[in-house]
């Protein structure tokens, strides 16, 4: 009788225990109540300071580097993601980011790179800003594996994403290299009514090994570039710095200004005419410091030096496109009137895709494809 009063007690005791030690494991995080997902879960916001010796602003995929004097006061930058709709013809391959600054007075245009990490295939990729989460505009982007960058004049909403492009707008050579040995084939243009101070770029290339099939595809997509590349000769390798989407009819005008520290592009908008790419130079660009130039399905075609208070017109309607096998990669400034056996590519009405072999005796053969 004894031992079971002793026990009732012991009984009685624990319990007593265990209610009063249960709220103090809940709230240091013990047992099983931890939640563990809200102590692993990334980061939604991040704010770092920046002054004029530069710094990073890092958050997610995103990372934003500031070199010195890039902001010519001490700021803010605080950013986030957000959900937004973005325009049905951009797959978007990020977050979408809002970065604001506390004092966007104080940060030079151009100055500071957007960099994102794509685990998806960067093919065609560009980086997206909008200043009100609807409108976008495509700041280009320099592709390096994993990462895509690109500099910005201003901050708000930024997302990499990858262009849809129907298949219809596809044009397609297939080249059959039956030579005995490997052949770098490579399509250019031509244009009768450029100026004399532009130059034509290996706009497409690609190595194909001997008794072998590849082939070479574009869209009629156009867009500006410009480079720190200031003295153009046969054999430059064009690296943009900046791309910018147009068109031929309604963006088919951009201005290139000069700032303290790079380059930048003005937004595009009707030129003088319909059918040419206009792209004026300011009054503050220098000689030999930059070429501006454009590209068709964002490969460079065309480049010219630029020089300060001149205008650049680059006749798009009047072009011919040439295949060649020559010793020249994709982006390097050519001569094509040092070309030899160049094959010019026409399709005829409805067609889309060439077929060509360039034979054991170095001739050519052609014809249509489906």
């Amino acid at each position: 009788m004894k031992s079971s009063r002793i026990t009732g007690i012991i009984q009685q005791a624990f319990l007593f225990l265990l209610v009063l030690i249960t709220p103090i494991l809940l709230v240091s995080g013990c047992g099983s109540f931890k939640n563990d997902d809200k102590d692993d879960a990334s980061p939604t916001e991040s704010t770092v300071t920046i002054d004029t010796n530069g710094g990073t602003y890092a958050l997610d995929d995103i990372f934003v580097e500031f070199p010195k004097r890039s902001v010519n006061d001490e700021i803010k930058v605080s950013g986030t993601t957000v959900d937004l709709t973005v325009p049905s013809h951009i797959i978007p391959l990020t977050k979408i980011h809002k970065i604001t600054l506390s004092d966007s007075s104080m940060y030079n245009p151009f100055t500071a790179t957007i960099n994102f990490s794509v685990t998806e295939n960067t093919e065609k990729a560009h980086i997206y800003y909008s200043k009100d989460g609807i409108n976008w505009y495509n700041l280009g982007g320099n592709v390096l594996g994993p990462k895509i960058s690109a500099k910005t004049h201003k901050f708000q909403y930024f997302f990499a994403g990858r262009s849809v492009e129907s298949s219809n707008d596809t044009f397609t050579v297939n080249i059959t290299n039956n030579t005995p040995s490997f052949a770098q084939f490579c399509l250019y243009m031509t244009s009768e009514n450029n100026e004399n101070n532009i130059y034509s770029v290996a706009w497409l290339s690609k190595k194909i090994k001997a008794e072998s099939q590849d082939c070479l595809q574009w869209t009629n997509s156009y867009s500006f570039f410009w480079t720190p590349i200031g003295d153009l000769n046969v054999g430059s390798m064009v690296m943009p710095a900046q791309t910018l989407q147009g068109d031929i009819i309604d963006n088919n005008l951009v201005t290139l200004m000069g700032s303290e520290y790079s380059y930048f592009f003005t937004q595009t908008s009707p030129g003088p005419t319909q059918g040419n790419m206009f792209i004026e130079q300011a009054t503050n660009i220098y000689l030999n410091q930059a070429s501006t130039g454009i590209c068709i399905s964002e490969a460079p075609v065309f480049i010219s030096e630029a020089m300060p208070n001149y205008m650049t017109i680059y006749n798009t309607s009047g072009c011919n496109i040439y295949l060649a096998a020559i010793d020249a990669v994709q982006g390097e400034v050519i001569d094509p009137q040092s070309i030899e056996n160049p094959l010019q590519i026409q399709f005829s009405s409805g067609s889309r895709v060439k077929n060509v072999t360039l034979n054991a005796d170095y001739s050519w053969s052609v014809t249509d494809g489906n």
